[in-house]
């Protein structure tokens, strides 16, 4: 009922009426300009608690973090991007859930993919197993490996590879 007080949000931010607020900032990207998640409206009251300032600020850190390549790391926690940023766990946990609409873990999961899926298209998998290339790319278990990459493309990495030639 009171978010601003659970997110140790500033109360004057507080939205009463239900009009849609618009942040109109852009999406986190990665280096390769692949935004992550693909935002399909950014404009909700409750966004509105943090300020367009401040959600750019995040949004900068954040970013920060997927250059560095942060997401790789098995501990790769809302808590290590807290760390990393300053940014405090709660606002992080609050900017996922209710600005980017999306939970952290499917968020870090699919930059997880992508650098997976890069590997493959590299012709990396020639030189070592997709064990390997699941474990390089911060997954703790190969089945949630397979899981999230068939969520994403449709199809297992074994699958995928077999569509490669090189």
């Amino acid at each position: 009922m009171f978010p601003q007080i659970l997110y140790g949000l500033p109360i004057p931010k507080l939205v009463l009426n239900h009009s849609s607020v618009n942040i109109g900032t852009t999406p986190i990207q990665n280096s390769s300009g692949i935004a992550f998640p693909i935002i399909e409206n950014k404009t909700t009251p409750v966004a509105a608690f943090f300020s367009n300032g401040y959600e750019v600020e995040i949004e900068a850190a954040i970013n920060q973090w997927i250059t560095e390549k942060k997401y790789l790391e098995p501990n790769a926690t809302l808590i290590s991007i807290s760390t990393f940023t300053a940014v405090p766990v709660h606002h992080l946990s609050y900017y996922f859930n209710a600005v980017l609409k999306v939970k952290y873990a499917d968020w870090r999961n699919t930059l997880r993919i992508h650098f997976a899926k890069n590997q493959i298209d590299s012709g990396f998998s020639k030189m070592i197993t997709l064990e390997a290339i699941s474990l390089e790319s911060g997954f703790a278990t190969q089945s949630t490996f397979i899981k999230s990459f068939k969520n994403a493309f449709g199809c297992t990495p074994s699958e995928y590879l077999k569509t490669k030639s090189y």
